[in-house]
C-alpha cells in the first residue's frame, strides 16, 4: 500500500511462541536496523462466558485426541502434554477470577520504493522465524476494521503475581 511518500505493508503475528522464552524474545523484531517499522500490541478481554466456553472446546478437542491416538496406539509427546497443561492452567485462571486475554500483534513496515519493501518485509518476516513467532501479511486497506479475524487467545493474569512465581506467560 502506498500512503504519503512511502510504501507500507502490514504483518500480523499470527502464532506466538509456543514454548516459554526469555522477555526479550521480540528483540529480533524489533530492533533490526535498517527497517523502518511500528510495532503495535492489542490486548482485548474476553467475555467469562466465551472464555470458559473456548476452554471446554479445547479440552474436549484434547480428551478427544488423546482417546484417538491411544486406540491407534501412538504415544503422547512432551508437546500434547504441555499443551493440555495450559488449558488446564488457563481454566484454573479464569476459575480464580482471572481474565484471559486475546493478544494480537502488528507490525507496520515502511519503506521508500516496492523493492525495498519486499527487502524489508523478508527481512522482518525472518526475524519473525528466529524469534519463534509466525507472521501474516495482511492486504488491503488496514482500517478501524484490520482485525476482524480475531487472532487466538491467551492467558495473561491481571492480578498481582507473587515473587515466587517467575514463568509468567501463556
Amino acid at each position: 500500500m502506498r500512503s504519503d511518500s512511502a510504501h507500507h505493508c502490514v504483518l500480523w503475528i499470527s502464532e506466538w511462541p509456543r514454548s516459554l522464552v526469555y522477555p526479550g524474545f521480540l528483540a529480533r523484531v524489533l530492533l533490526f536496523s535498517g527497517v523502518r517499522r511500528t510495532f503495535t500490541l492489542l490486548y482485548t478481554p474476553m467475555r467469562t462466558d466465551q472464555a470458559a466456553r473456548d476452554i471446554r472446546k479445547e479440552k474436549t478437542e484434547y480428551i478427544s485426541d488423546a482417546a484417538q491416538r491411544q486406540r491407534i496406539g501412538q504415544i503422547e509427546d512432551a508437546q500434547q502434554s504441555a499443551e493440555y497443561n495450559d488449558v488446564l492452567q488457563q481454566e484454573a485462571d479464569l476459575t480464580a477470577g482471572h481474565r484471559i486475554l486475546r493478544t494480537a500483534g502488528l507490525i507496520a513496515v515502511s519503506a521508500q520504493d516496492p523493492d525495498e519493501l519486499e527487502r524489508a518485509v523478508a527481512d522482518i518476516e525472518q526475524a519473525a522465524i528466529r524469534a519463534s513467532c509466525e507472521t501474516r501479511r495482511l492486504w488491503g486497506p488496514a482500517g478501524p476494521g484490520v482485525l476482524r479475524r480475531r487472532p487466538p487467545a491467551l492467558s495473561i493474569r491481571l492480578t498481582r503475581v507473587s515473587r515466587s512465581r517467575r514463568d509468567v506467560g501463556p
